[in-house]
């Protein structure tokens, strides 16, 4: 039950992450390399957005506010690497399932513990009658 509670916990703490104190969401978008050139020239996405690995999550500071970055290419400062917000409908899908995967794991211990229960029963019937049938 605990083990369920922890594991429950650590997946909303992965959902719905905060920010450092006093840190606002506009005022930390900053970049390592183009600094915010996206803002003030044309640029297009080399690589779409998409989810940080253990990798990337120690190099790049822009990770570490949503766990999403895209890479993107300003036309006069060159690659520069934008955080991007994560996917709410992915964000969703991923605590549903999880949910659903309570849900079930729920109904499993739940007719374990049932027919644990039965059976226990039923033994304790047998002794007792075994009991009565010895006086």
């Amino acid at each position: 039950m605990i083990l369920v509670l922890v594991k429950y916990v650590m997946v909303l703490v992965m959902v719905f992450p905060t920010l450092p104190a006093g840190e606002d969401v506009k005022n930390t978008e900053e970049n390592i390399s183009g600094g915010l050139c996206w803002q003030d020239e044309k640029y297009e996405i080399v690589e779409k957005c998409h989810p940080c690995n253990s990798h990337e999550l120690v190099i790049h500071q822009e990770c570490k506010h949503t766990g999403y970055i895209e890479e993107i290419k300003c036309a006069n400062s060159g690659f520069a690497i934008k955080r991007c917000p994560r996917d709410k409908h992915m964000e969703m899908v991923t605590f549903w399932k999880f949910e659903v995967g309570m849900i079930f794991m729920s109904i499993i211990t739940a007719t374990a513990v049932m027919f644990r229960m039965r059976k226990l029963d039923h033994e304790n019937q047998e002794r007792i009658q075994r009991q009565i049938s010895a006086l």
